[in-house]
């Protein structure tokens, strides 16, 4: 019997992910739209797929420039010689050719990280170089991604004063992952709108799903005609100006977005909090929220580097013995261990990103990224921000489906034993308190 198309996922169309990309650089601009709200925000006005993915508008009058940049988990990270960092950087560069003193800066937001080694090849280094007092350093690694650039887009050519411009402008930053990106908007929802802090989970999401939407909205209309300058009110063409006007977003038009999907009644109780007490009384509700919680503060060894030589990922024996040590046990608690640089955080990671993928239920900490003042499981639930106990929510998903839990650099805070032991007694104290317990 032959299959239907429905029935089977296809294996050369790639929209689904070409959409997630999309949906991704709109819950960007959400984030970056709700900044809007800060007590010091400078951000006056923003527009979507305007020049730029995102085009802030200052209250000086400047512009910066954004652009989103997605990719894989499993991928290496953002080289400043790829493909796609080339042509951003050229695209900020012919931004202030054509828009001269128009630009405060430009901004690189990404899901992935940016590699870091001491060559050009490395964005950050390159913009920590273009700012050097070395001038010879300076000069070398400049003109050096200098060269490469012009050789990747000839017959254009930029100007080493043009390039270190955009250096000395530009900033980068890792947002959340696909994953949790909904979650983080709604937490910035409800921290900087006053009258949305004592919405529940469930409001707070369609809030930031809404927003979302109307900034893909936003996004997809299309810029009939570049115009020289940026005085909006100026323009002669009314279908070019509407369009352009239908792509700016204010801070008015957010909280009023928000207030309508909350509509005219807000319940009046505050987001979910499990106090420390038994396991059993967590809801579905606290589950869901303990489980956001995990995979956010998770997404740090999400994004660490799985490969060796920046290519290829690290595959191991040892990976095959952990998971199936993990997969033949009903519990267990496995110690890794290896001299400094073996490759056991590369290691955790692709195990952590494994599971992650699979759909398995993961919590991963970088042991040597926790605050030196935790000194107790109740300070490690505030590292997490969690509001809940952290061994008893693990407990509770344990019940309906495995758990992983990975911890790293266990190491680091061993060799500062004797400045401090305080960060690896905790995490020591964690582990017992969850390690016979089944599923985990």
């Amino acid at each position: 019997m032959s299959q239907k198309p429905e029935n089977r996922r296809s294996e050369h169309d790639n929209g689904d992910d070409v959409q997630r990309r999309f949906k991704y650089q709109s819950q960007c601009a959400a984030m970056l739209a709700l900044s809007m709200f800060e007590p010091h925000s400078e951000i006056q006005d923003l527009f979507c797929e305007l020049h730029q993915d995102i085009l802030l508008k200052l209250k000086n009058g400047k512009f910066v420039g954004v652009q989103v940049k997605t990719r894989q988990l499993s991928s290496p990270p953002l080289l400043a010689t790829d493909k796609e960092l080339v042509k951003t950087i050229c695209n900020f560069m012919n931004l202030n050719r054509d828009f001269p003193d128009a630009f405060h800066g430009f901004v690189i937001l990404s899901n992935h990280g940016f590699r870091y080694t001491t060559d050009y090849s490395s964005l950050p280094y390159l913009i920590k170089t273009s700012k050097s007092e070395d001038s010879n350093l300076r000069k070398g690694i400049v003109n050096g991604y200098l060269n490469r650039v012009n050789h990747q887009l000839a017959p254009r050519v930029y100007t080493i004063e043009e390039l270190t411009n955009v250096l000395n402008n530009v900033t980068t930053e890792t947002m959340p992952s696909f994953e949790e990106f909904t979650i983080a908007i709604a937490e910035k929802i409800s921290s900087q709108l006053t009258f949305a802090k004592n919405c529940t989970a469930e409001q707070l999401t369609e809030m930031a799903d809404q927003l979302v939407y109307k900034l893909q909205t936003a996004a997809a209309l299309n810029e009939k005609r570049i115009y020289n300058n940026f005085s909006f009110e100026k323009l002669q063409d009314t279908k070019t100006e509407s369009i352009i006007s239908a792509k700016r977003v204010t801070r008015d038009e957010i909280e009023r977005t928000l207030r309508q999907t909350l509509g005219s009644t807000i319940p009046n109780y505050e987001l979910p909090r499990i106090e420390p007490t038994s396991d059993l009384e967590m809801d579905e509700t606290s589950i869901l929220t303990s489980k956001a919680a995990f995979l956010r503060f998770s997404s740090t060894l999400l994004k660490w580097d799985t490969t060796l030589d920046g290519k290829t990922r690290l595959e191991s024996p040892v990976l095959t013995s952990i998971k199936n040590n993990i997969e033949a046990k009903h519990s267990s608690v496995q110690l890794i261990l290896g001299p400094p640089g073996a490759g056991k955080s590369a290691l955790m990671a692709v195990l952590a990103r494994d599971y992650h993928e699979s759909g398995r239920q993961i919590l991963a900490i970088k042991a040597d990224q926790l605050d030196q003042n935790i000194s107790s499981i109740e300070a490690l639930n505030n590292r997490i921000n969690a509001n809940f106990d952290l061994s008893n929510s693990i407990k509770a998903i344990s019940r309906k489906e495995p758990v992983i839990v990975i911890l790293d650099q266990l190491d680091a805070l061993a060799d500062l034993i004797c400045l401090d032991s305080s960060r690896l007694r905790t995490l020591i104290d964690f582990v017992s308190s969850i390690a016979s317990f089944p599923n985990i």
